[in-house]
């Protein structure tokens, strides 16, 4: 026993320092790992949450090999890009923070680094604002996906964020809500003494339950040692009842939590039945319509930068904007009064 709690304690610290993953350690202590069903809740989850932040906003005249939602969907995983353009070609990638403290706490230059996790060319000067450098062909214009603390440049992507926050508490509700749907089910059970009786019972309660079947004969031993009417039936059901509402409730509730960091007007977490006028509509709305705006704000900036350094048409033509479809959304939910 010792012994094990010496491995277990081993493991729990080359987990916590990153050396070995947890599905690692519990395979190799034999315990089970995650459940399919909430590797799947995850990636469903996760899968719904990279699209609707991918389509939040719309580049156009991108002159790059990557579409909008492509686009969008790296500053989902990486929280900040640092774009420039070299041999006349327009480049996003990621970066590393190089170089001296100035005197805000952020360092002085920056390392692109690839999609693969290499680094990619020369260091860059990182650009906040105009006319920091006038040497274009040595900086990088660094966008980021949301307002962060001034010193920390790379933002915690949001990936991380609500993959760690509401998407896995809520992948618990729906392992919790699976379980009291299993749980609730009621079954009669007939007790048996012996395999042939319970073999019996089987076939007698296939044929009862098949509806080609208008009339089910019931054999009964000569010596009466074998009655289905002497056969002990009980319900069992190892739950007080099965609450959907309590459970569809917590999830609902996830979900709008990550809508709002999300930026995407929700109805309030906390629903009324009465009927909800236009203010308390927009009052609702106000913090998640600072959070889009916020980030077209973060990629306005950053394009405005890019375009004060550069001259050419392809990135002259570079626009984004928030996709008319939340703005369509946005203006109906203050339009109409919602029941």
């Amino acid at each position: 026993m010792a012994n094990k709690y010496k491995q277990l304690y081993q493991e729990s610290v080359l987990v916590n320092n990153g050396l070995i993953s947890q599905n690692r350690a519990l395979k190799q202590l034999n315990i089970p790992s995650t459940s399919k069903t909430r590797k799947a809740y995850t990636d469903m989850l996760m899968a719904n949450d990279l699209i609707i932040c991918a389509n939040r906003y719309v580049w156009d005249n991108l002159p790059i090999n990557l579409t909008s939602q492509e686009l969008e969907s790296l500053f989902y995983q990486y929280g900040a890009l640092a774009c420039f353009v070299e041999k006349g070609t327009l480049i996003f990638t990621r970066f590393a923070m190089t170089g001296q403290l100035q005197p805000y706490g952020r360092l002085t230059e920056i390392q692109p680094i690839d999609l693969a996790g290499k680094a990619y060319g020369q260091k860059k000067t990182p650009i906040t604002k105009k006319g920091e450098n006038t040497n274009a062909n040595n900086i990088a214009i660094i966008i980021r996906d949301y307002t962060g603390a001034y010193a920390n440049v790379i933002n915690l992507p949001r990936f991380a964020i609500n993959k760690n926050a509401t998407i896995a508490d809520e992948v618990i509700v729906y392992q919790q809500l699976k379980n009291n749907i299993m749980l609730s089910i009621i079954k009669a059970l007939a007790l048996c003494e012996s395999e042939e009786q319970r073999e019996l019972i089987m076939a007698q309660v296939n044929a009862l339950l098949n509806g080609d079947y208008p009339i089910v004969p019931i054999a009964v031993n000569k010596n009466k040692d074998l009655r289905i009417s002497e056969i002990p039936i009980e319900l069992w059901n190892n739950t007080q009842g099965f609450d959907t509402q309590n459970y569809c409730q917590q999830i609902n509730f996830y979900n709008k939590v990550r809508r709002k960091f999300n930026g995407i007007a929700s109805p309030d977490i906390f629903e009324k039945k009465e009927r909800n006028i236009t203010a308390e509509i927009e009052d609702t709305n106000i913090d998640s319509d600072i959070v889009l705006d916020d980030g077209l704000k973060q990629r306005e900036y950053g394009l405005n930068l890019l375009k004060s350094y550069y001259k050419t048409s392809d990135i002259q033509n570079i626009t984004v904007n928030i996709n008319p479809i939340l703005v369509k959304n946005d203006s109906d939910s203050k339009e109409n009064i919602i029941e």
